[in-house]
């Protein structure tokens, strides 16, 4: 069936005017339509990376905060200090190795490049290192109490006048 053409040149010119506004209708809608979905695609995207840039933001703090304490633990004085530096140096990395775990799901999805299991290694090489860190500087701080120890007593003796005469050795000091 074949739809009737206007005879005259008006309503001939009318038709084409409403096609084509017709057509710029649903050229407008179609663009709106894509427009919106890539708004939202790009929204959704720049979220992605706003968070994945916080993590990443929070592991340079734990990673400083990491090697501030870490650097702290060779000034402490005492083996109680020494032990209070070494239980918060574990805690952060507890806490950065959740955050290495919560980064995990997201670099199996997106192929960041990421290779978790170096990031793992590392953070067990630096626990490793922390914890003969704290082993030697507590062995360190108790010898040298130890000594400390002894030179007081060595001195107290001097001053008591019952120690024996001329400079203390380590045998006097012992004894």
């Amino acid at each position: 069936m074949k739809l009737p053409l206007p005879q005259s040149l008006t309503a001939q010119f009318a038709l084409v005017v409403s096609c084509l506004a017709a057509l710029v209708a649903v050229v407008g809608a179609t663009t709106i339509y894509s427009l919106t979905g890539s708004a939202h695609s790009i929204r959704q995207l720049a979220e992605e990376r706003l968070t994945r840039l916080a993590d990443a933001q929070d592991r340079a703090e734990h990673t400083l905060t990491i090697e501030r304490l870490a650097l702290q633990s060779s000034r402490d004085d005492t083996v109680e200090a020494v032990r209070e530096t070494h239980r918060q140096v574990l805690e952060q990395l507890a806490s950065f190795d959740g955050l290495v775990d919560h980064l995990a799901p997201a670099t199996a999805s997106n192929e960041l490049g990421v290779d978790m299991l170096a990031l793992y290694r590392s953070s067990q090489r630096f626990r490793n290192i922390v914890n003969i860190e704290a082993q030697v500087r507590e062995t360190a701080l108790a010898a040298r109490a130890g000594v400390c120890e002894t030179v007081r007593r060595v001195v107290g003796q001097h001053r008591r006048g019952s120690a024996p005469r001329g400079r203390p050795t380590c045998a006097s000091a012992n004894t």
